[in-house]
């Protein structure tokens, strides 16, 4: 653990922002799940994130004339095979979580 700064490039015009840190973990091997539910690989207008920011990266013209954009977290992550999502775990500041 340290005092780390890291230069990142984000959004799909790539503009550096620099993050203040104290952990790096990276994390190998890790693949989006492509799940069975909400007509995904029925209908093209169901997305995963990865492949929405895929789109959108490569042709804003894909946002063009939406007027809603709607996200379901933790698509099967809800079960036994796959128990770990847990939505607002993640936290910007002191947690407080049990």
């Amino acid at each position: 653990m340290g005092n780390f700064k890291t230069s990142i490039l984000v959004g799909p015009r790539m503009f550096t922002r620099e993050l203040e840190h104290g952990v790096i973990v990276i994390a190998t091997g890790g693949q989006e799940l492509k799940p069975k539910e909400y007509l995904y690989g029925e209908n093209p207008r169901v997305l995963t994130q990865l492949e929405l920011e895929r789109k959108l990266a490569a042709d804003g013209k894909e946002a063009q004339g939406l007027k809603e954009v709607v996200m379901i977290q933790c698509v099967g992550s809800r079960n036994e095979e796959r128990p770990y999502c847990r939505p607002g775990l993640l936290r910007f500041g002191p947690s407080k979580t049990p």
